[in-house]
């Protein structure tokens, strides 16, 4: 009996698995419908652009607008097509109601992603002809040929069917699985479950509205381009940085954004800090004005000016107003453990060390009571395992002095050394099956949960520990028996005891040994457990 409810209990872990697999497809298809929301927000703004270039010019937009509003109709009705196609086999595989099934694809955990009979008779429809071509999935096919076919009639020029992306192609596949050819609907469709099925009808969405875009985008490159050029001028500033420390230059590019003129600029400071100053010229260069000052005070910094350019034609001159600003600061450093606020013995405790005005490369960090490394990603700090732990208020303490490299070369200190506690890194806790302390397990539970653990609780590091020893002391009937194990692991002879282990009975785990990266160690205690 015991054996057969072990069998049981694997099945459905199995059963499970294979839930999770098909969990999988719903996040797959939420990816998938999260592209297509995009591709229809880059289409919709493809068409802002032709509705703009239609106010503009409608004689000579209208031919490659009406196109394009033709794309635009066949891929949504298509799109509709299939999401209810998908409805369809959700409501005659699950008793939904059309309205629900309309929202709850793939993602209510009660539909049957596993269900293949439905899905098949549908669209592959085998009775009707073995081929597949009385099913859905042979209408899906033909529509698709069809689709493709009027995009690339769309085209403005042939060569464009070479050059714009539009896919759709539906060739015979090769089936690995089955060592033959087989056609398109057969291979996407025979024996799928609903989940996959429904992933691969939004896909096939994703293709068409991949196409659309291609199509309307090539339609609208078409047009002279001179009718979509930017009319708005503005001055726009980037500023090489923001946060600048005192001694350091502040350096800023100012340039016209989205201007077509050939004609140079005339850049021109007229206001620092809200208050009007002389003009200050701006040098120019390839159309951009290049602004540098050296602050000296601390604090946030404004400027304000004007950028002029010859109006075409004439000999007069547009202005456009720039504004902007940084901050000023002495310098300063930043040293963080990124995990929490003290260092523990024996392991890498990371760090993050930044200092305003520096760049990480010019930083140079030493550490007292422990040493410190570069990473990829940072830094990491080993103390000794003998270190002394930390008396919160008079130490010792690991300390971390940063410099930072000055333009000659020479490195001047950066602020006072940051101070950290040292600590010991806590045991780790005995579990079994995920429980520790005085816990109750069922006899299948016993033969599921073969091996002791080592649980690191309330502890922000990711520290591993092997168990590499314990003690089971077990009662049958009035009679105890205390095994010894060398390993994670029951032994034999504990599954044998453990298989005679009546209601009520304890089993208790003690003298547990670990290793890990602090070296061996030995729990402070074990666990119990009885018997339900």
């Amino acid at each position: 009996m015991i054996g057969m409810m072990y069998l049981v209990l694997m099945a459905m872990l199995a059963l499970n698995v294979t839930r999770q697999v098909l969990n999988a497809f719903s996040v797959v298809n939420e990816g998938l419908k999260v592209t297509n929301h995009d591709f229809d927000e880059k289409n919709e703004s493809t068409m802002f652009l032709f509705k703009k270039a239609m106010d503009q010019d409608a004689k000579k937009t209208k031919p490659f607008y009406d196109k394009a509003v033709q794309v635009k109709q066949l891929s949504e009705a298509f799109c509709m097509h299939l999401d209810s196609l998908k409805y369809i086999l959700l409501t005659k595989t699950d008793p939904y109601p059309w309205d629900t099934a309309k929202k709850i694809i793939l993602v209510d955990e009660r539909v049957s992603k596993e269900n293949f009979d439905v899905t098949t008779r549908i669209l592959i429809n085998e009775n009707a002809a073995e081929d597949g071509s009385k099913g859905e999935a042979h209408s899906i096919k033909m529509r698709l040929g069809d689709y493709r076919k009027k995009l690339l009639g769309f085209l403005p020029n042939p060569k464009d069917s070479v050059d714009v992306n539009i896919g759709l192609l539906t060739p015979d596949m090769y089936n690995k699985a089955d060592g033959k050819m087989e056609n398109w609907e057969y291979y996407n469709f025979y024996d799928s479950p609903l989940a996959a099925c429904v992933v691969s009808l939004t896909m096939i969405q994703n293709n068409i509205k991949n196409a659309e875009a291609s199509v309307i985008t090539d339609l609208l490159s078409s047009i002279d381009a001179g009718s979509y050029k930017v009319n708005h001028v503005v001055g726009e500033i980037i500023p090489k940085e923001t946060y600048v420390t005192l001694g350091d230059s502040f350096h800023a590019q100012i340039f016209l954004a989205a201007s077509q003129s050939t004609q140079m600029p005339i850049v021109t400071i007229d206001s620092i800090n809200g208050k009007a100053v002389d003009k200050i010229n701006v040098p120019v260069s390839g159309g951009t004005g290049y602004y540098s000052v050296k602050p000296t005070t601390e604090g946030p910094e404004t400027f304000a000016g004007t950028i002029a350019i010859k109006h075409p034609g004439d000999n007069t001159y547009d202005k456009y107003l720039f504004r902007s600003n940084y901050m000023a600061a002495k310098p300063s450093v930043t040293v963080s453990p990124t995990q929490m606020n003290v260092f523990y013995m024996g392991v890498d405790n990371p760090v993050s060390i930044s200092a305003a005005g520096y760049a990480n490369a010019d930083l140079q960090p030493s550490c007292s009571g422990g040493s410190i490394t570069k990473t990829a990603t940072g830094y990491v700090v080993r103390i000794p395992p003998g270190a002394k732990v930390s008396d919160p208020q008079k130490g010792p303490f690991c300390l971390i002095s940063v410099s930072g490299k000055q333009p000659d070369g020479s490195h001047k200190s950066l602020g006072q050394p940051a101070q950290f506690r040292i600590k010991r890194v806590p045991p780790p806790i005995c579990a079994v099956g995920g429980q520790e302390g005085d816990i109750t397990m069922s006899k299948a539970e016993l033969g599921i949960y073969t091996k002791v653990e080592a649980k690191m609780e309330n502890f922000d590091f990711n520290l591993h520990y092997d168990v590499t020893s314990f003690n089971m002391f077990v009662q049958v009937g009035s009679e105890g028996k205390q095994l010894s194990s060398s390993s994670n692991l029951f032994t034999d002879e504990m599954k044998k005891y453990l298989h005679q282990m009546q209601t009520g009975s304890r089993i208790i785990i003690s003298n547990v040994n670990v290793r890990g990266p602090d070296g061996a160690k030995k729990l402070p205690q074990g666990l119990t457990i009885t018997v339900k």
